[in-house]
């Protein structure tokens, strides 16, 4: 199943856990970038593409158009409705596609979001990853037995369709 890993990672972290979740199921990586160019200041607050809707969703749509699985790898107020993206941009792009959450940092219980914002989308399965616990062997394991439970999930549903 052609799978695309789709990360947000400032420090890195996220970066490093999504090419460990690309070599346990051989799927590809693609990275959300600022489609600005962030040069003042108050441009270089950690963050402010989210706020201000600058990331280059719009060029994604092209992107995944091939691919039945996405893993949206990202910090975990990501889709939090308070701030962010233009709902209805992502909510389309992800539209009937399976779709895994991996979310990094304290876990915001924030199911209500991923309904509203994946709201056409086949949620496979979520996880939250804590900063400490991404950093450590066990998290690292625990990130790859999810990755290929989302993967066989996902398999088990494009036989069933």
């Amino acid at each position: 199943m052609k799978t695309l890993i789709l990360f947000y990672s400032l420090d890195g972290l996220l970066k490093n856990l999504s090419k460990t979740m690309k070599e346990e199921i051989n799927g590809d990586l693609l990275q959300l970038q600022d489609v600005k160019n962030n040069t003042g200041i108050y441009d270089k607050i950690p963050y402010k593409s989210f706020i201000e809707d600058n990331l280059n969703l719009e060029t994604l749509r092209e992107d995944i158009k091939s691919y039945e699985l996405i893993v949206l790898a990202v910090p975990n107020w990501f889709y939090k409705l308070p701030i962010g993206l233009k709902r209805n941009t992502l909510g389309n792009i992800f539209s009937g596609k399976k779709v895994a959450l991996f979310t990094l940092g304290k876990d915001l219980k924030n199911i209500r979001d991923k309904n509203e914002l994946f709201f056409n989308s086949d949620i496979l399965g979520t996880i939250n990853l804590d900063i400490a616990e991404a950093k450590d062997k066990d998290g690292i394991n625990k990130c790859k037995i999810w990755i290929k439970k989302m993967y066989e999930k996902g398999i088990g549903k494009t036989m069933h369709t």
